[in-house]
C-alpha cells in the first residue's frame, strides 16, 4: 500500500429478484458481503442474493455474518496496532496481519525508511513472515488484514500467495488496487479468486494516516 501522498490521506476517511412468474419460491439470502461499518449501531447489508427455497438452512445467516464482522474487527485491531508501530518509527502508518486458523502467523508495518527498501510495505512484510512461519510460499488457508486498501504491488503479492481472503480498512483513492484506481485482486484475467471485504474500521485506519500527515506540516 502506498501511503506517501498527503492528498490521498485527506480523502480517506443484487442482483435483482427473479420474476414472479418463476415456478419456484425464492428466499432472500443475506450474503456474507456486509457493510464493514456500523450505521447507527446496526449492520447494513450491501449486497443480497436470491436463492430458491429448498427447505435447507441458508448457508449464511444474518447472525453468522454479524459474528464474522466482529471477528474481522478484532483482527483489524491487530493491524492497527502494527500501524501504530509504524507511526512511532516515523514511517507512514500502515499495518497488516496474516491470520491462519484463528492465530496471527504474520505481522507487518511499513518499513520503507527503516530498511531502505521500496518494497517493505506492511502487507509484504506480513506475508513474508507468514510464509516463514508456515514454511510455505502458498498461503491458501490464510486471511490478510490491512489497514488500507493494498496497492498494486501488495495486491499482486496476495494473489501470488493464494491468500484466501482479504480484509482492509480505508480505501486508497490514489493507489488502491482492489477497486479505487485498478483491480488486481479478482481480475478476470487471473486464475486466483479471493473473498474481499473493505471498510472494516475504515475511520480509524484513515485517522492514523491523517494524524501522521498533520504532524509533518
Amino acid at each position: 500500500m502506498s501511503g506517501n501522498d498527503e492528498n490521498a490521506a485527506s480523502q480517506l476517511a443484487g442482483r435483482s429478484r427473479p420474476s414472479n412468474r418463476a415456478p419456484v419460491e425464492w428466499n432472500l439470502l443475506a450474503s456474507a458481503f456486509l457493510s464493514s461499518e456500523l450505521r447507527t449501531g446496526e449492520l447494513r447489508i450491501e449486497h443480497s442474493f436470491w436463492q430458491p427455497a429448498t427447505g435447507h438452512r441458508p448457508l449464511t445467516t444474518a447472525s453468522d455474518a454479524s459474528d464474522k464482522l466482529l471477528s474481522d474487527e478484532l483482527w483489524m485491531e491487530e493491524a492497527l496496532r502494527s500501524a501504530q508501530r509504524a507511526l512511532e518509527a516515523g514511517e507512514v502508518p500502515v499495518g497488516a496481519v496474516v491470520v491462519c486458523q484463528g492465530r496471527v502467523v504474520g505481522r507487518g508495518w511499513n518499513r520503507n525508511l527503516t530498511d531502505c527498501d521500496p518494497t517493505a510495505h506492511a502487507e509484504i512484510v506480513a506475508l513474508r513472515e507468514a510464509g516463514r512461519t508456515l514454511g510455505n510460499h502458498r498461503l491458501g488457508d490464510c486471511e490478510l488484514f490491512a489497514t488500507i486498501e493494498p496497492c498494486a504491488m501488495c495486491a499482486g503479492a496476495a494473489v501470488h500467495a493464494r491468500v484466501r481472503r482479504l480484509v482492509y480498512g480505508a480505501d486508497d483513492p490514489k493507489a488502491g488496487a482492489i477497486h479505487s484506481i485498478l483491480q488486481v485482486v479478482n481480475h478476470p484475467g487471473l486464475n486466483h479468486r479471493m473473498e474481499v471485504r473493505g471498510g472494516v474500521l475504515a475511520g480509524r485506519s484513515a485517522e492514523i494516516l491523517q494524524e501522521f500527515f498533520r504532524n509533518r506540516r
